[in-house]
């Protein structure tokens, strides 16, 4: 019950991620910063409070992971580990080539079946398709995938054909930033469970996030409702600068700051990380300067 879209760029790449939960499920915990160190490598990404893992997180090298359940698989009797400790557990990779080798020493039975999406900036700038690795409860499988990729335990096949059609519909001419967005709002065919934007009797949309990366910066925007409750911020031009004026929601109280990542010793350059929250719906913006 998630979906996923990006495209590649000149610098880097945008990849924006919604995801859908059972309404019951608590809130995640907004993105915060990670550091690794064995890699000694910082990594950004919101957690879930029940499994304490993730479900996206990107690093300072520029690398993303996102994780799709692949309800269509066989769950192993022996599954007793969230599969968000996937992505916890290799988001400090520098790269696609560490993802693979640290995969291999993951005990794949140990969890439900998934489907995990890896993008980093690449010189390749033509092709739109990237590595995911794909297990099913019994093998796994890694090849490469275009836009969308989307996840469904009600009608699959349905739900995939839907929202392949609106991606297509929509990029028919080029996929562009304002594009990617209309698709994570769509409701298109109806406002139901086959929608980008889901809605079902139990279960919806909770949240979008969007990871920008390029040659200077990797950016993680996070949005805590479904995105057509962030009508208004998304209807600003997509190259509009972020509000100069940032007002606190009342939980988040003091809660904005700007701190200097001193990693010098360990050989990258500093970095910055800004952490703010808008009054509108609960929007975190993180920053990484590469």
């Amino acid at each position: 019950m998630c979906t996923a879209s990006w495209r590649i760029t000149p610098e880097g790449y945008e990849l924006l991620f919604n995801r859908d939960e059972r309404r019951e499920r608590p809130l995640a915990q907004p993105p915060a910063r990670f550091h690794s160190a064995a890699y000694q490598t910082q990594a950004l990404m919101p957690i879930d409070p029940l499994g304490q893992g993730s479900w996206i997180a990107v690093n300072q090298y520029g690398l993303s992971l996102c994780l799709l359940n692949h309800y269509q698989g066989e769950t192993p009797n022996s599954a007793d580990s969230s599969r968000g400790q996937i992505v916890r557990a290799l988001a400090f990779c520098p790269d696609a080539a560490s993802v693979m080798s640290q995969f291999s020493q993951l005990r794949l039975a140990r969890f439900a079946p998934f489907t995990l999406l890896i993008l980093a900036p690449s010189a390749d700038t033509t092709a739109q398709d990237i590595p995911a690795v794909c297990w099913d409860g019994k093998q796994m499988l890694v090849c490469p995938v275009d836009a969308p990729v989307t996840s469904s335990s009600v009608a699959f096949e349905t739900v995939r054909q839907n929202r392949h059609e609106t991606f297509a519909q929509l990029t028919s001419e080029h996929i562009s930033p304002e594009t990617l967005m209309q698709f994570h709002h769509s409701h298109a065919p109806d406002h139901g469970f086959s929608s980008v934007c889901m809605h079902r009797e139990h279960s919806q949309t909770v949240s979008l996030t969007q990871v920008l990366c390029n040659k200077n910066t990797v950016q993680m925007h996070y949005y805590d409702k479904a995105p057509v409750r962030n009508r208004v911020y998304f209807n600003r031009p997509y190259n509009e600068p972020f509000p100069q004026c940032l007002r606190h929601r009342p939980r988040f109280k003091g809660m904005t700051y700007e701190t200097i990542i001193d990693t010098a010793s360990a050989g990258v350059q500093p970095l910055l990380h800004l952490l703010s929250f808008c009054q509108r719906g609960s929007y975190l913006h993180q920053l990484f300067q590469r």
